[in-house]
């Protein structure tokens, strides 16, 4: 993901960038910062869970955030529950307790 844009370049907003791959390569950018020290690594990370944070749906019961960072961009967006953050976000969970 995302599913649009160059391949190994420049992506398209309007590809399908789903939360949790986010989520677990920003974990593997902060791993490697941690055994390198190569700070663009750690910054990448940084930006990326600012994001994630700012976009945070705080509503009470409300899911924290859709499946894909453009759900209306989504082919699946009609089917029912489709675009809710579930078992995936052990993912981020996981991310913020290492």
């Amino acid at each position: 993901m995302p599913t649009k844009g160059k391949l190994y370049g420049q992506a398209d907003e309007h590809g399908i960038i789903q939360l949790d791959i986010c989520a677990s390569v920003g974990r593997g950018l902060l791993r490697a910062y941690q055994l390198t020290g190569n700070r663009r690594w750690f910054e990448a990370a940084a930006h990326w869970g600012d994001l994630l944070a700012a976009k945070c749906n705080l509503s009470p019961g409300a899911e924290p955030w859709p499946r894909y960072a453009n759900p209306d961009d989504s082919p699946w967006k009609k089917v029912k529950d489709f675009d809710k953050q579930t078992g995936s976000m052990s993912l981020i969970l996981a991310s913020s307790t290492n």
